[in-house]
């Protein structure tokens, strides 16, 4: 009988450790997740403001000095996730097994005639840039590729419009910089918002990204990450 009081209590002392092991590994775990999430999405973030805030239409600088627009090219936003004050509850959800555009620009340095100043024209440079959601990954990629802009991860939609009215040839006034590719991912991503604020001094754009994870077993941990760019003069915001 003592031995097998004795061998419940150990087998209720082991359980007892057990559970206390497997909260610390789980909270470990979480912490380790979030740590490393946060970072990932403070660097994702951060190079799209840097990109955004460069967003332009395309442009060429005439002899004269004088600037002249080829056409003017919005920043492209998914209406679910476009809001234009900061009590909109807009919000784009991702969704597993689903892809969804989210948002469409392009960077574009001017095509310069030749002048007094300048003895040869110089071509402008051109780059677009596009999120997109696959499944609960964001995607943001900026490439001088046309045809990869157009097409990967998923096609554009039809009606959005990143190029310049004169294309984007290789002996054109507005070529391809290829120089500048860029391609990022982040995981376990919920939803994106956008706030587009305009006062009488400037126009800016705040990203919001919902974080959460979902392994069994898990605490989902949810968190979000903000960031503000300030958008150049001229610039329109456009739904799709």
């Amino acid at each position: 009988m003592e031995i097998i009081i004795a061998a419940s209590i150990l087998c209720l002392a082991f359980g007892g450790f057990f559970s206390i092991f497997r909260s610390g590994a789980n909270s470990f775990n979480q912490g380790e997740w979030r740590i490393s999430t946060q970072k990932s999405a403070q660097s994702f973030l951060s190079q799209v403001r840097e990109d955004i805030e460069k967003a332009n239409s395309p442009y060429r600088v005439l002899a004269d000095g004088t600037t002249t627009i080829y056409n003017q090219i919005p920043i492209y936003i998914a209406n679910k996730a476009l809001n234009t004050n900061m009590s909109g509850t807009n919000s784009l959800l991702a969704s597993v097994g689903i892809s969804i555009p989210v948002s469409y620009y392009s960077i574009t340095t001017p095509y310069v005639d030749s002048s007094p100043f300048v003895a040869v024209a110089s071509p402008g440079l051109w780059l677009g840039c596009s999120m997109v959601f696959v499944d609960r990954k964001l995607f943001y990629r900026r490439t001088g590729d046309p045809i990869l802009h157009s097409t990967d991860p998923i096609p554009q939609p039809s009606g959005i419009n990143t190029f310049p009215s004169i294309g984007v040839l290789p002996t054109g006034q507005i070529r391809s910089n290829l120089q500048n590719p860029l391609f990022k991912e982040l995981d376990d991503v919920d939803s994106i918002a956008f706030y587009n604020l305009t006062t009488t001094t400037e126009q800016t754009i705040e990203i919001r990204l919902s974080f959460s994870r979902k392994k069994s077993g898990q605490p989902p941990s949810p968190f979000k990450e903000t960031v503000v760019a300030r958008l150049l003069a001229g610039n329109i915001v456009s739904p799709f």
